[in-house]
């Protein structure tokens, strides 16, 4: 575990870092994009199944 966590500040922050900075613009665009669809895919969802199951029950009364 402690040499996953060193190995992530060695490797992998500083590349996170590189990254963050020459696409920052870009990267922050795309996630959230990738939020927005998250949240809309998530709501449509429950709110099709609530509607799903609403329908169905008032099929049985």
């Amino acid at each position: 575990m402690a040499t996953q966590i060193v190995i992530y500040y060695v490797l992998v922050e500083p590349l996170y870092q590189q990254m963050t900075l020459l696409n920052q613009s870009k990267l922050s665009k795309i996630s959230k994009l990738i939020w927005k669809g998250y949240w809309m895919d998530h709501f449509s969802y429950s709110y099709i199944k609530k509607k799903y199951v609403y329908n169905k029950s008032h099929l049985h009364t």
